[in-house]
């Protein structure tokens, strides 16, 4: 699981996580947490992170390329 909360900031009204976009140097904004089930933790953890960063709209390319892993983003 990866999440904005915890390692987070609030700056006018809206939450920004620790997670960085490297397309364009900000808080992510894909979403709030995700979790994301397979065979390898590493590749479970390095999956979320990068959906917290592509946000949901990324899911189904998740599929094909990972397809023994299952993801959420909320």
């Amino acid at each position: 699981m990866s999440a904005v909360h915890g390692k987070a900031f609030e700056a006018e009204g809206r939450v920004f996580g620790h997670v960085m976009d490297p397309r364009t140097g900000t808080p992510t904004m894909g979403g709030r947490a995700t979790v994301v089930t397979g065979p390898q933790s590493l590749e479970c953890d390095a999956i979320s992170t990068a959906l917290l960063v592509l946000g949901s709209d990324w899911l189904g390319a998740l599929g094909r390329s990972f397809p023994r892993y299952d993801a959420v983003v909320a």
